[in-house]
Formats: structure tokens, sequence, C-alpha cells
């Protein structure tokens, strides 16, 4: 999220990679690994607004120096942001993103674009293939869906068995033998801990039937529980790499922290490990977390979402009982073990 006030921010900087801080030695652990994220935010200088929609995440051109200092691979843009400045903000978008070299996918100049995956090979000589989708209940605008003849996002309508079809043959379509496949989706509400039903079926089903290794999942602005699900991983919920939520006042959730995933499959797409970096975003910028921030996310998320004493004010302390078949253990320098149940 480089938009709004972090490119204000930006623009007064000389050196845009400013922003990422303590995050830089942390990916320099494995220089060879792939690095996805989801763009929430548009990349534009014109001022047009898509009507009606309370936020608009807008970064002007001048800050791609940024994204480019991250050395992402691939960003996924269907979310409920990436068109706010319009379709005249998804086109400068798309082409600041194309001349930046960064690859993209979930949006696109018409339906063919926007729902087209991107393979991206690995430097251990692995495919990977990656596919982006924005579900509903994340506040994108129904209009915002790709047609065959106008510009968007690849929207899903619905969790429903027609949906998960439509998906299943997309992913059939595209899948070559020894592929590694990602199914990016932006899905649930902000600031929230509850997975759906419908969620855990339609993320299970494209691992049981699409045969997808990674559930990439993101929007409500805070790390939410994982599952291994056939040996296959769903993160329900990344949290914001980066964002200009420190200060706001959802403490409980805690947006201010980072966790970045350093994940390792085997060949055939099968979890080995998973361990988290946690930073603290601080005076726009990622800095390594404490310990105590550490213990706090690993026994909010062991919980299941559950709230400490000093921040229940009166409010219910569960906000989502079901809890996951994993267990985060802190580890030392700020770090976190996923482990299987």
């Amino acid at each position: 999220m480089t938009g709004r006030r972090l490119s204000d921010y930006l623009l007064q900087r000389a050196d845009k990679s400013i922003i990422w801080g303590d995050a830089e030695a942390e990916w320099a652990r494995d220089p060879r690994a792939l690095r996805l994220a989801n763009l929430e935010t548009a990349i534009t200088d014109k001022p047009e607004q898509w009507p009606q929609k309370k936020f608009h995440f807008l970064m002007h051109p001048d800050n791609l120096g940024a994204l480019q200092a991250a050395g992402f691979d691939a960003l996924t843009l269907a979310n409920n942001h990436i068109q706010d400045a319009g379709r005249v903000g998804l086109s400068d978008t798309l082409t600041h993103l194309r001349r930046a070299g960064i690859a993209t996918v979930g949006a696109g100049a018409d339906l063919a674009e926007a729902s087209r995956p991107i393979r991206i090979r690995h430097s251990n000589g692995q495919t990977v293939l990656i596919f982006a989708w924005a579900g509903p209940g994340c506040f994108t605008p129904t209009a915002w869906a790709a047609g065959p003849t106008i510009s968007g996002i690849n929207r899903l309508p619905d969790y429903s068995w027609t949906t998960l079809k439509r998906v299943l043959k997309e992913i059939k379509a595209a899948r070559e033998p020894g592929d590694i496949v990602v199914a990016s989706i932006h899905w649930g509400p902000n600031f929230n801990y509850s997975v759906t039903p419908r969620q855990r079926w339609f993320a299970r089903r494209l691992i049981d039937l699409g045969g997808v290794d990674v559930i990439h999942g993101h929007s409500a602005h805070h790390a939410m529980g994982i599952e291994i699900h056939r040996r296959r991983v769903i993160l329900y919920g990344c949290g914001d790499c980066i964002s200009d939520y420190e200060g706001v006042k959802r403490h409980s959730f805690r947006p201010d922290l980072a966790p970045q995933y350093h994940l390792e499959l085997n060949d055939r797409g099968e979890f080995k490990a998973l361990t988290l970096s946690l930073l603290q975003i601080k005076d726009r910028q990622l800095h390594h977390a404490t310990s105590a921030d550490v213990a706090w996310l690993c026994r909010t998320i062991n919980g299941g979402g559950r709230r400490d004493e000093e921040e229940r004010n009166g409010r219910r302390p569960w906000l989502n009982r079901r809890r996951f078949n994993t267990r985060w253990e802190p580890l030392a320098e700020g770090r976190i073990s996923v482990v299987k149940r």
C-alpha cells in the first residue's frame, strides 16, 4: 500500500527505497526467493477518482522506484483499490509497471488480460504459475469486473460451485506439468479475524480439484490464521507488507505490524517450512519488531483472534473461535516459525 500518505512522503525523498528499512536485510536472507506482493494502490498522476467510494489510494509515478527497489518479481492487482483513479488510472498503472519491468496479474485492458495468469521461472528451474482474483466482501465495486471489451479486474462474484468451476477451468487451461500454482485472492472485510466457511470451502477445493499449491490471501490489513491442507498452504490473510496505517485506531488488530512470509516448498509444491520475519511500520519505514510484538502476534493467532486483556475495553474478547491446524512459535531475532499442530 504505497499510495496516499506514503506516496506524499516518498515524493519528498530522493531515495525511494527508504520505506523498506530492515525488510531489505530480511529479504537478503534468501536472495533466490521469488518475491510476490499485492499492490493496493493505483499508480497515476491523474486527478480522476472513482465516484461513490470513500477511500482512494493513489501513488505518484515518480515513486515507482520504491517498487523497483523492493525487487518484486510479480504484483497482483485484483483488489479494491487498484481502480481508485478510474479506468484511466488503471491503464496508467499497467503502463508504469510494464515499463518498470514488474510482472502483473489480476487486472487488464479486458477480461482476457485480467484473467490471464503469469508464469515465472524460478532460479532453480521450476516454474511458478500465478493467478489473481478479487472476491466478494472486500469492498470491490461490481463495476470493476473486467469484461470482453472493458478494462478492470479479475473478480469473483461469489464462492459458489458455478464460480469454482469457472476458476478450475482457467487453471486447467494454463497449468503445465511441474508448475507450482499460486492462487492470490483478495477477500474478506478489513480488520476482522473471521474466515467464513465458504472461504475455507473455496480454498480447499482449489487445492483438491485445481491442483493449487499456495493460497495467497489478503485484504484484512493484519495477519490471519494459516491452514495446511493436504500438505498445501492456505494463507488466509497476510497483513500488509507496508502501509500508512501506523497510528490508526485499530490497535487491537495491530496494522502497524508487517510480517514478511518466507515460504519453502518441495518440488511437488508441498509445504516444507514457513518462517515469518516480523517488522513494524514506524515513521513510514519498516523496522524489526520487538520480542513483545512477536509474542503478542503468536498469542493472538494461536488463540484464534484473541485480544489481550488490556485491549478489550469491554468489547467481546473473541473475534473468531475457530482455530487453524498450525501453531505460531516465536524464534530469535523477531522471527516466527509456523508449524502444523
